[in-house]
C-alpha cells in the first residue's frame, strides 16, 4: 500500500493584509515564513510602519518559522516601539510558539 503524501507539503506562501479599520490593519501570513519568504513580510511591515498604521498580525496560518522569520517578528516589534506604533501578534501556532521559546525570545516577541 502506498501511503499518499500530498499532505507534507508545504503550503504556498501568501498574505492577505485586510483594508484597515479603525486604524489597525490586519496582516496575516500564510504558510513558512523562513530565509524566501521572510522579506515579503518585512516590506509589507515597514511600509505599513511608514504609514504609521496600527498592525495585528494574525500567525495562525503559520505553518514553519526560521531564524529569518524570527528576525522579521522581532526587528517589527523593535520599530513599533521606536515609533510608537500597535503591533499586536495573535493566534500564533505551535511551531511559531516552540520557535520563539527555543530562541530565548518569549519576552521580547509575546506572541499570542
Amino acid at each position: 500500500m502506498l501511503l499518499d503524501r500530498s499532505d507534507d507539503r508545504p503550503v504556498p506562501f501568501s498574505l492577505d493584509v485586510s483594508a484597515p479599520v479603525s486604524g489597525t490593519t490586519t496582516v496575516v501570513p500564510h504558510g513558512e515564513l523562513d530565509l524566501a519568504t521572510a522579506p515579503e513580510l518585512a516590506g509589507w511591515l515597514e511600509d505599513l510602519r511608514r504609514e504609521c498604521a496600527d498592525v495585528v498580525l494574525d500567525l495562525g496560518d503559520v505553518t514553519f518559522v526560521d531564524s529569518a522569520g524570527l528576525r522579521v517578528l522581532l526587528e517589527a516589534r523593535v520599530e513599533a516601539r521606536r515609533t510608537q506604533t500597535g503591533l499586536r501578534v495573535v493566534n500564533a501556532t505551535h511551531p511559531v510558539q516552540r520557535a520563539v521559546v527555543a530562541a530565548g525570545l518569549s519576552r521580547e516577541l509575546q506572541v499570542g
